[in-house]
């Protein structure tokens, strides 16, 4: 397969929760044509307002081993669920 590689915004709880192996997954909007094998880069990024929507320049390399459409499963058309490791 051809790998695409994502650049994501990913907010603090959940860059905490892969940095410790807990999640291993991401929902996301399908706007960028996600397959396995796709490499996204987890880039810890603190949203505004609190924070003002900087970047903490921390990341994390993950590889799309899964990935399940939205539209059944209670997961909006137009939705996805990334497994990763």
């Amino acid at each position: 397969m051809n790998n695409g590689v994502h650049y994501l915004k990913c907010w603090p709880e959940f860059f905490k929760a892969m940095m410790e192996g807990i999640k291993k997954f991401d929902v996301r909007i399908n706007d960028r044509g996600f397959k396995v094998e796709d490499i996204l880069i987890e880039e810890e990024w603190f949203p505004p307002p609190n924070f003002q929507g900087v970047y903490s320049g921390r990341y994390l390399a993950r590889t799309v081993i899964y990935v399940l459409t939205g539209g059944r499963f209670g997961l909006e058309e137009g939705y996805i669920v990334l497994g990763m490791e």
